[in-house]
C-alpha cells in the first residue's frame, strides 16, 4: 500500500500507532485519576516525615529519567528482531517508571498528608506526555 507521496506504508503500522496512542492516554488519564483521589480522600493518620517526602521525590524524578534512558536502550536492542514488539516494550517500560513516579506521589499523600503531594504527579504526568508515541 502507498501513501500519496508514493512511500509504501505498512497497513499494520497505523494499527499499532493507535494502539501505542490508546496506551499512552491511559497512562496519563490513570496519573489524573490520582490526583482525583487525592482531592477525594483525606489521609486517616498523617504523620510529617520530610525525610520519606524527600527520598521519594528524588527517586521519582531518577524514575522519569531512568524511563528516558531504559526507552533508548530497548529501541537499541539487535537481540529483538521485531521492531514492533521491541517498540512496545520500550514505551510499555517508558510508561510505567513514570506512573511509579506518580504512584510515589500517592503514597506520600497518604502516609504524610504532604499538601504539595501533586509535584509527583506533575513530574510523572510530565514524563508521559514527553514519550508520546510518535508515528
Amino acid at each position: 500500500m502507498q501513501t500519496g507521496d508514493g512511500r509504501l506504508k505498512s497497513p499494520g503500522g497505523e494499527a499499532q500507532y493507535r494502539a501505542r496512542l490508546i496506551l499512552w492516554v491511559v497512562m496519563a488519564l490513570s496519573t489524573v485519576m490520582y490526583f482525583v483521589v487525592m482531592r477525594l480522600v483525606t489521609p486517616a493518620n498523617p504523620n510529617e516525615n520530610p525525610t520519606l517526602v524527600t527520598a521519594l521525590l528524588i527517586v521519582a524524578f531518577a524514575l522519569v529519567v531512568a524511563s528516558f534512558v531504559v526507552e533508548r536502550r530497548l529501541l537499541a536492542r539487535k537481540d529483538i528482531v521485531d521492531v514492533a514488539a521491541r517498540r512496545r516494550q520500550a514505551d510499555i517500560i517508558a510508561l510505567v517508571f513514570c506512573e511509579a513516579a506518580a504512584l510515589d506521589g500517592l503514597a506520600v499523600w497518604f502516609i504524610t498528608g504532604w499538601s504539595r503531594s501533586y509535584v509527583f504527579l506533575v513530574l510523572g504526568l510530565a514524563g508521559i506526555l514527553l514519550h508520546h508515541p510518535k508515528r
